[in-house]
């Protein structure tokens, strides 16, 4: 999972330092594969001044059973960054 893991979080990473106009110009879903990993990027906006992003990144495993990693912010116009916690992030992991 360690590759996983690294991959979702440079996607995250690299989504961290876009400006909110960016990140707000981004579809709502995305898919995404690469390197025998499937990846969903998910925007909600959750006010007029606040988007979450959230990275999901899946691997296929033995019967169908695989693993999932998710890391995820929220961000406002004004630039600052919220990591999302445990909590926020159930629903994608």
């Amino acid at each position: 999972m360690n590759e996983l893991t690294s991959l979702v979080d440079e996607m995250i990473s690299d989504l961290r330092r876009r400006s909110f106009d960016d990140l707000n110009a981004l579809p709502v879903h995305k898919d995404d594969h690469s390197k025998g990993y499937s990846f969903a990027t998910w925007k909600d906006t959750l006010t007029p001044d606040v988007i979450r992003i959230v990275v999901q990144g899946y691997k296929s495993g033995l019967f169908g059973v695989g693993k999932m990693y998710a890391q995820g912010f929220r961000k406002t116009k004004s630039g600052q960054i919220y990591e999302l916690g445990e909590d926020e992030l159930f629903e994608f992991s």
